[in-house]
């Protein structure tokens, strides 16, 4: 399974890391094959506290 996770510009890295954790325990914790990727309007998209997803 592949998602999406679209981050929108200053996003908030706590509402952000929730999503990823979830995905994070499908894959490793139940052994289901989540592909996750993260995306924006600009190549690299900063948090709130100037952070940003390492696969953007």
């Amino acid at each position: 399974m592949k998602t999406l996770v679209f981050c929108a510009k200053e996003f908030e890295t706590i509402e952000f890391s929730v999503f990823i954790d979830v995905l994070g325990w499908a894959r490793n914790d139940y052994g289901y094959p989540v592909d996750t990727e993260t995306c924006g309007f600009t190549k690299q998209v900063m948090s709130t506290f100037n952070m940003w997803p390492s696969s953007c």
